[in-house]
């Protein structure tokens, strides 16, 4: 396990945006999404199988209302989300990276440190006691 220092929230509309993202330029394949550990540093990647990027458009993705001129038709959107990635990575002081191969797909890379201090892991007893269960008989959801 490991654990970052960042502002939860805009971790996770980053992330977010990057998973939107690959999955509307992937219209048969998988988007995969995960964390390691490199070092001092962690890697979160977004991984698709979509339409790629070509090597001339990796410089302009991150410019609000850009959109890829394949498949763009059938994506929904503004050409916001990148740009927003973009402005949210500089703000936490992240770096992204972006591999990418036209008709194959693309790998989004944010790298963010890890933390010095590690939490400890705490054991937790969780069985609930009978009488706290009582209350819930019959209780449809």
């Amino acid at each position: 396990s490991l654990t970052v220092t960042t502002d939860r929230n805009l971790l996770r509309r980053l992330i977010q945006n990057l998973v939107s993202n690959a999955i509307k330029y992937t219209r048969h394949g998988r988007v995969l999404v995960g964390v390691r550990r490199r070092g001092e540093l962690a890697e979160i990647q977004v991984i698709d199988t979509g339409i790629g990027i070509a090597g001339d458009k990796l410089n302009t993705v991150f410019r609000e209302f850009t959109r890829l001129d394949e498949g763009a038709r059938e994506a929904e959107g503004l050409g916001l989300g990148l740009s927003i990635v973009d402005r949210i990575a500089r703000v936490l002081r992240l770096e992204i990276r972006i591999f990418s191969n036209p008709g194959k797909g693309t790998r989004f890379s944010v790298i963010l440190p890890v933390a010095a201090v590690q939490e400890p892991r705490r054991e937790i007893d969780a069985r609930v006691p009978a009488r706290a269960t009582a209350s819930l008989a019959g209780l449809h959801v």
